[in-house]
């Protein structure tokens, strides 16, 4: 039985003299905690701003491609909860990369809006009139809030998933950060070297 995601993440290494190509193929196969599979889940990908779903066979298989890079996928059936999980795609190959993910009984996602406290570093410029983005690209739902120069703003969100940060400085993107939120997630600091969450047991920024 399984007990817990039973993921298995195979990354491509690049080989001397070998031309690395476009994209990188994944076989995707999606169990429950008994090891069968679960049919009709499904796999939504989030890459330059286009959301696509992806739907397992009978058998819980889902056949996919996706471009050099990082990206967090996310998977989902009725009366399991959603899992997110990155894949990383460096070289093309003649051959899949095999990834098994094992779902767990739950609700799909807490609906019930949080308020999540964030703030700028100083290493990061702001302007005059500034702006915070946030984005779920799983939902594709989008919250924003303004911020002077207390670089602090307050935003409600949804618990759980991959999130989107996007700093507008005076009308102009000033910087994009990426987080992985979990249930107990109260605060972000985003600096120059990233995002650093905070917690519940932690102080808010």
């Amino acid at each position: 039985m399984l007990s817990s995601i039973s993921v298995c993440l195979a990354v491509f290494s690049a080989i001397s003299g070998y031309q690395a190509h476009e994209s990188s193929r994944f076989h995707v196969r999606v169990v429950d905690g008994f090891g069968s599979p679960v049919s009709g889940a499904t796999l939504t990908t989030f890459i330059d701003g286009v959301s696509t779903k992806y739907q397992a066979s009978e058998a819980g298989e889902i056949e996919l491609s996706l471009p050099l890079g990082s990206h967090i996928v996310h998977i989902e059936a009725t009366g399991f909860s959603r899992k997110s999980l990155p894949l990383v795609s460096l070289t093309d190959s003649l051959d899949s990369v095999d990834v098994l993910v094992g779902l767990e009984l739950g609700k799909i996602t807490d609906p019930t809006p949080f308020p999540l406290h964030i703030l700028l570093d100083k290493g990061l410029s702001v302007g005059a009139d500034n702006m915070m983005i946030v984005i779920n690209p799983y939902t594709q739902r989008q919250v924003s809030g303004r911020f002077f120069r207390s670089r602090r703003t307050t935003l409600w969100l949804e618990r759980g998933g991959s999130l989107v940060f996007i700093v507008v400085s005076d009308g102009k993107v000033a910087k994009t950060f990426h987080a992985e939120i979990g249930r107990d997630v109260t605060g972000a600091i985003l600096g120059r070297d990233g995002v650093r969450l905070l917690y519940a047991s932690d102080d808010k920024p």
